[in-house]
């Protein structure tokens, strides 16, 4: 059989032409690289050929050609063992990544440089696994699901679909992570927690072992849960006035009053609205038109007056900071005009968030998130008032007539997940403790 090798290393390349030879005997074990240990080069697209078992050596061509498995220059994995199952749509495997015995990766996933995917793991379709990560002995992901970089993920965990694990966070063995959930950055779970559907754990969250977190719930950055335990209601941060930061569980009825002097301000990242059960949806016309107001109207801006806004604002109220927040400032006013006699409620304003893609990976679904005060009068009509701004200044500030159609939509006394009007989501409550009820717990902005 004529035999041509040829080598190239960046622009240089080399070329020996063996002639017409003859085959009597030979050792050690001939394969093709789709079947050998370096199957790597297949699913890369490379071309086929033989796969070296040895480091071969010629002094007269002065070369020297390694194993692949042991070339860490190679572009494509390190290691690839010959009963693992690669799909051949996966869609690409990154330089000096290992894939043990028996595991198998699914069409369109993607493996990240140099990460470790365990004997006998299982990576669905359209799984995107980040640089360095470790994937556990026989742990499963499910479609759609993704693993940051320098994640640890211990053996026999499984992640339903689209579910998100943040970067650097540490999953012990056995842990159970349910569709659409979210584990963020440095995250430490011990092994045996579950985190049910749709579960958010913020940043730096530590579970003991075989902590049960309930579906839909919210973690707050920072919090400890310790084990064996099941949470039930979400935990959020909380400043209180007297500096004090507490991680604290909903709902917020035991909480200091905000009357007290003992008023808090809550603070929690994107999806902090919850379940509100039945909430309905009605529609409210545009802030009192000053040209034909309705009677009291003309007096709303002296009535505001200046005590509750923070200086930035043009008030003498307390700066705003941890302690004092947007939901305390309308809270605070709406409890100055109910005592005035007007009727008051407190809403919540949420912005679609027009980056919120890839699922919940990229960006929060809801952004600036704010509370503002409202006053209802007898036409029908409704003014909502900045409460951060004194006097006038915030009167009918807010725009919330996000589709322009002339009328404000809204949800009455309960968290939904979708817009109300335009790009808004408008939530309408009696008073902030039927917003923190509900879930919807403001953090100001």
């Amino acid at each position: 059989m004529p035999l041509v090798l040829s080598f190239r290393n960046g622009a240089q390349g080399k070329r020996l032409d063996l002639g017409t030879l003859t085959f009597n005997t030979s050792t050690g074990t001939w394969t093709t690289i789709a079947t050998s240990p370096t199957a790597g080069l297949a699913v890369t697209r490379l071309p086929l050929g033989v796969a070296l078992t040895a480091t071969l050596t010629s002094s007269a061509m002065d070369l020297s050609i390694a194993p692949a498995q042991v070339d860490a220059n190679r572009p494509g994995p390190a290691f690839i063992d010959p009963t693992a199952i690669i799909d051949p749509n996966v869609g690409s495997l990154g330089r000096g990544c290992s894939i043990g015995a028996g595991a198998s990766i699914g069409a369109g996933a993607v493996v990240g440089p140099y990460a470790v995917i365990a004997e006998n793991a299982q990576v669905g379709p359209s799984v995107l696994i980040g640089e360095a990560a470790s994937i556990g002995a026989g742990s499963v992901l499910g479609t759609d699901s993704i693993v940051d970089s320098s994640v640890v993920l211990g053996s026999t965990c499984s992640l339903g679909a689209e579910t998100i694990i943040r970067a650097s966070a540490n999953l012990g063995s056995n842990c159970a992570v349910n569709s659409n959930a979210i584990i963020g950055e440095q995250c430490v779970l011990r092994s045996n927690c579950v985190v049910d559907v749709g579960a958010n754990l913020e940043r730096d969250v530590q579970l003991g072992g075989s902590v049960t977190i309930g579906p839909g719930l919210e973690i707050a950055q920072g919090a400890t849960v310790s084990g064996p335990s099941t949470v039930t209601e979400s935990i959020v941060t909380c400043y209180l006035a007297n500096g004090v930061i507490e991680n604290r569980s909903l709902p917020t009825s035991s909480w200091p009053s905000f009357l007290t002097g003992s008023a808090a301000a809550v603070q929690q990242d994107s999806g902090c609205g919850g379940s509100g059960g039945n909430a309905q949806s009605s529609v409210s016309t545009p802030p009192a038109d000053p040209n034909n107001p309705p009677p009291g109207y003309n007096q709303l801006g002296n009535d505001v007056g200046n005590d509750i806004a923070p200086p930035s604002g043009g008030g003498t109220g307390q700066p705003y900071g941890p302690g004092y927040q947007c939901g305390w400032f309308a809270e605070q006013l709406r409890h100055k005009l109910e005592d005035l006699g007007y009727d008051t409620s407190f809403t919540t304003v949420y912005k679609r968030n027009t980056n919120h893609r890839w699922y919940k990976l990229w960006s929060p679904k809801w952004v600036d998130g704010h509370a503002v005060t409202d006053v209802h009068w007898s036409n029908g009509s409704t003014t909502w008032i900045e409460a951060q701004f004194a006097g006038s200044a915030g009167v009918g500030f807010p725009k919330l007539d996000g589709n322009g159609d002339g009328k404000v939509t809204h949800y009455d006394h309960g968290s939904g997940d979708d817009t109300t009007d335009g790009e808004l989501r408008v939530e309408v409550y009696d008073n902030r403790a039927q917003a923190d009820a509900a879930g919807n717990v403001i953090p100001g902005n």
